[in-house]
């Protein structure tokens, strides 16, 4: 009778042991699945399909817009300008360097 409880004792710890790491491995791999089940459901619901969202009228305008010829000249010769200084002031580094 006392081999019998002897032998019952260890197989109880180790019955315990089997059932706690089932436990464990059973709730990781749940807590896995539950983690990438919701993943697949967060990428597929709706919200994730639309990158915008209408919030007035559109407003449009009667007529094409033009460009502004007097805008575009008048820039130009600026920067023409501006780009003509730069050149004679790098011109004369340019020389006084040769020297």
């Amino acid at each position: 009778m006392r081999n019998i409880l002897a032998l019952k004792i260890p197989l109880n710890r180790q019955l315990i042991a089997w059932e706690n790491k089932l436990n464990e491995l059973l709730i990781n791999k749940v807590g896995n699945l539950l983690e990438e089940r919701n993943k697949i459901i967060f990428t597929i619901e709706p919200h994730n399909y639309k990158n915008s969202q209408v919030v007035g009228g559109i407003l449009t305008q009667d007529a094409p817009v033009k460009p502004r010829k007097y805008l575009v000249i008048v820039a130009s010769f600026l920067i023409s300008i501006m780009l003509a200084i730069f050149l004679v002031f790098a011109l004369d580094l340019f020389d006084n360097l040769k020297e």
